[in-house]
């Protein structure tokens, strides 16, 4: 450990050496800064670039070790960093190690030979099978991980309490998507953690470390990293549900689609911050209105029906606390795959949709807004826009233009969460405020034309603008968490009242 410089105090006459050979570690190769702690990967090339070499020792040369530095200064802990310790069934390897209990924690990775783990080539042979099983691996790993809690030691009273002791993976959510926290392949399986380094204080505490590294992942190994613990039905069922969700949302382009919601699906969540399903005795099933239902026949499932959204510009109107929102959400996370019991896993929405909202005070550089946004006071030029505190008629301008450019093919809106004075100018408002004198184009005068000429579709919960109606291909009622097809009464509207 070397002394901390910015000790103004009378020196006590012990040098470097002393404290290297008291506690260990290299001098002030061992002090890092922040940024070097906050830039390390989670990649076996960190610890390479940290100790040179990844070096391969057995279980009982961890244990040795851990018990060598028991009670030392925590730097000592570098000793592991870019090792590689052999255990019967598995390895583990140390890539990064934290310079202190209250950094970030350190990166370590399970390694299971194919040999041993025998998980079928079937299970991950193609890139959507590959997924699909290391989000079931990560949910068995994060599940696993949650019921242990490290064994602290209270034997010693210590000025520090024992911090650190505990381990964990990223944490799977409703939605399949592609991680690195598992990785398998035909060779291995891999799990990737994160473990926080016990210690008391900044004191090495090795019986806590060795509870981690010689109890607990061995355990974890066993139970959840070999194809014999595994539950193989519940793995291969999620397997082919994302397997017929990709079908599905392949397939929507040649069915004139943006996207599906199938019958019998669950939209409505558990609150507006959890993913979860929202299980209750009123929650009503979605079901498609018999003019918009569509059918598709799924490798696994076979034939499915639902709602079909058409490309082009759709609303969906109603009531409020009637759902509009809520089929529009599901629509907006239908570009990911979800889990079986999920309720959304027969929601699937074109890949390249998003949503547009109202962003103010949202970072806007060298963007050209001109299709909505002209004219601004002293003469602000709107080709290469740019600000940092955008108002929400310009950011959604920007957001739109943004989307656009990345090769969005469908953009969502709810008008609660945009700007109105981009959504719409009613015929009163443009009189009191004529053109010349308003910047802003809004969106109702320019949607058709993105489908038209770009073919962009639009879908928009429209709850309270009816100048929307002249500009739809398809409109869809929400009423009690039903969904009816409204178009052609609708259109009728539009005619009786220009």
């Amino acid at each position: 450990m070397t002394p901390n410089r910015s000790y103004r105090g009378k020196p006590n006459g012990k040098g470097a050496s002393y404290y290297r050979g008291r506690y260990g570690g290299s001098g002030n190769s061992s002090r890092r800064s922040r940024n070097d702690v906050q830039d390390e990967s989670h990649h076996p090339e960190d610890a390479q670039s940290e100790q040179g070499a990844s070096f391969s020792n057995s279980q009982h040369e961890l244990e040795n070790l851990l018990n060598s530095i028991d009670g030392r200064q925590y730097s000592s802990y570098k000793q592991l960093s870019g090792q590689r310790f052999d255990f019967h069934n598995f390895s583990l390897v140390f890539d990064h190690i934290q310079v202190d209990p209250y950094a970030p924690p350190s990166q370590i990775r399970l390694v299971v030979s194919q040999r041993v783990a025998q998980f079928p080539i079937d299970l991950h042979s193609t890139k959507v099978r590959n997924v699909a099983c290391a989000h079931h691996l990560s949910q068995l790993v994060h599940a696993f991980l949650s019921t242990i809690r490290p064994a602290l030691s209270t034997k010693k009273a210590a000025r520090f309490s024992t911090k650190g002791g505990s381990m964990c993976i990223d944490r799977p959510g409703q939605e399949v998507v592609e991680r690195t926290s598992i990785v398998i392949d035909k060779d291995n399986v891999e799990a990737r953690l994160s473990a926080a380094l016990p210690a008391s204080g900044r004191t090495i505490v090795s019986g806590l470390a060795k509870h981690m590294f010689l109890e607990t992942l061995p355990l974890l190994v066993t139970r959840v990293l070999l194809y014999e613990s595994v539950d193989a039905q519940a793995m291969n069922e999620l397997i082919e549900c994302v397997e017929d969700q990709e079908y599905m949302r392949s397939q929507l382009s040649s069915k004139g689609l943006v996207g599906f919601i199938g019958d019998g699906s669950m939209l409505p969540r558990k609150s507006g911050i959890s993913s979860l399903s929202l299980v209750a005795p009123n929650v009503v099933p979605f079901t498609s209105p018999d003019s918009m239902r569509v059918s598709f026949v799924l490798p696994n499932r076979g034939r499915v029906t639902g709602m079909g959204i058409p490309q082009g510009v759709t609303l969906i109107s109603g009531g409020g606390f009637n759902g509009k929102s809520t089929l529009l959400q599901a629509i907006e996370l239908g570009v990911y795959d979800h889990i079986p019991g999920d309720g959304r896993e027969l929601v699937v929405t074109t890949l390249n949709a998003t949503k547009v909202k109202a962003e103010e005070g949202r970072f806007v550089s060298n963007t050209d807004i001109r299709p909505f946004i002209n004219n601004l006071p002293f003469g602000i030029d709107t080709s290469r826009f740019s600000t940092k505190d955008a108002s929400g008629s310009t950011s959604m301008a920007a957001s739109i233009q943004e989307a656009l450019e990345a090769g969005a093919d469908a953009l969502l809106y709810d008008e609660d969460t945009c700007a109105t004075n981009f959504l719409v100018r009613d015929g009163r408002m443009q009189r009191l405020v004529s053109q010349n004198h308003e910047p802003i184009t809004p969106l109702v005068s320019r949607i058709r034309e993105m489908w038209d000429v770009h073919k962009v579709s639009s879908v928009l919960v429209i709850g309270g603008c009816g100048d929307y109606l002249d500009v739809a291909d398809t409109v869809i009622n929400m009423y009690e968490y039903t969904a009816s097809d409204a178009t052609a009464r609708a259109k009728m509207i539009a005619e009786q009242i220009p």
